[in-house]
Parts: structure tokens; sequence; C-alpha cells
């Protein structure tokens, strides 16, 4: 089954492509059915529109490649060709989707502007200290508050990512059962991290272990601050308001 968070892009997706061909002319009523949305002809109309005559550079063939995975997922669902199989539109459609294929490398430009502030040692300093600042400013609680909870939850996470960067999704979806491996006996240090390709974007897998400094934020976020934000039995390290995963 598709993820929500997947299901979501492509219906944003779909919706930027059907708006632009509205946008320019088409009523809403040429589009009875899933079908005529995923069509070649209408898509190649619509990468037309709002390429608008610029140069297909890295900028278009991502908002393009965007549609065309989302299209393409589409028109395997709905099975496009099995009342025509000589048209073969879903070959057509792979045809437009490989002109525009976007293979990202290294980091988007919206990443690097939010990495700037970074660049000053000051502030630099202050994230590399947050987690220490908030677990030493915790570190006397003995029945923590959710608020509290919540707190050293964040440590935790950022202490985490700042040792073993990695996607905010993979980071929510680590599980104590699975991908974020405990020391043996609850004792404090050698905490690892393992998460096979097939779960990270870039099909790189993470295997990572932390030192003793992180290893201690985990050990006590576990056991004494997770279990507040717990609703019920969750092997997931890092829990929702709701109490289940993040």
């Amino acid at each position: 089954p598709i993820k929500p968070v997947t299901l979501d892009n492509y219906h944003n997706r779909i919706r930027a492509m059907l708006t632009t061909l509205v946008d320019n002319g088409m009523c809403p009523d040429d589009f009875p059915s899933l079908a005529f949305v995923v069509d070649p002809t209408t898509v190649k109309r619509a990468f037309e529109l709002r390429l608008g005559g610029r140069p297909l550079d890295d900028k278009a063939r991502l908002d393009l490649h965007g549609i065309a995975t989302a299209v393409l997922s589409i028109a395997r669902y709905l099975d496009l060709d099995k009342d025509s199989p000589d048209e073969d539109r879903r070959a057509r459609l792979r045809q437009l989707a490989k002109k525009v294929r976007f293979k990202a490398s290294g980091m988007c430009e919206k990443n690097r502007e939010r990495l700037i502030p970074l660049f000053d040692p000051s502030v630099r300093t202050k994230l590399l200290n947050l987690p220490l600042e908030v677990a030493h400013e915790l570190r006397t609680v003995k029945a923590p508050t959710v608020r509290q909870a919540q707190r050293m939850q964040m440590a935790a996470a950022l202490d985490t990512l700042l040792h073993v960067p990695m996607r905010i999704r993979n980071l929510s979806e680590l599980d104590l059962s699975s991908t974020i491996i405990p020391p043996v006996a609850g004792s404090i240090g050698c905490w690892r991290i393992s998460i096979p390709a097939c779960g990270v974007k870039n099909q790189w897998a993470i295997d990572a272990q932390l030192g003793e400094e992180v290893g201690a934020i985990l050990d006590r976020y576990v056991t004494l601050f997770r279990p507040v934000l717990m609703r019920g039995p969750t092997s997931a390290l890092f829990v929702g308001q709701r109490g289940a995963r993040k």
C-alpha cells in the first residue's frame, strides 16, 4: 500500500498539473475520470504549459519528474491499457517520464539556505550543545511532566541526528525492536542504528554505532521520559502526542 505521505504528494502533483491545464483554457469537464487525467496527450500538454518555453533545467526537471512519477503510479493502478492494449499508453508515459527524469545530486538549494546560519560559529556551537544543555537541565527530574518528556525527546532526537544524519522520516520511524538497538542489559553507550537500504530514500543503508554521550541521553530518555508519552504498548523510539509513533 502507498504511504499516506506519498499519496498526499501524488495528490498535490496531480492538482498542480490540472490547475495548469485549467488556467490555460481546459474545462474541468474535460477530465471525467483519472484515465483521462493520466492520458499521455494530457500529460504532454501539461508539461509543455508548465515549461512555458523555458529550458528543461534541473528546476524544471524536478517539477515535471514529480508529476510523471505520480502519473505513472496512477496508470499502473488503473492498468491503463487493459481495454486498449494496442495503444500502449503506459509506454508513452514512460517515454515522457524518461525525458524529464531528475536525479538528485547533493543538497537542494532550499536546504543549503537553511544551513547558512550555521556558518556562524556561535550559532553552530549553540546547536551542538543544545542536547547536552537540555539533558543537564533535566538531570534531577525523577517524575517528569509531559512537557519535560517532550523536551528530553527533542534532545535525544537532535543528538541522534547530529551523530547520524538521516531524513526526518527515518528518525521518526526508529524502532526499538528493529532499527535502533539499545546496549545489552540497558548499560550506557553502544547504542546502534541499523536501517536497511530499502528503508532509505537514496538506497544507502544506515549502520552506525553511537558513542557514550548520545547513548547516555537515549538511555535516560527511554528509561524515564519515554514512558510518560506512551498511551499503550509501542516499540517506537519517538512517541507522539497520541502515544503512537511520531
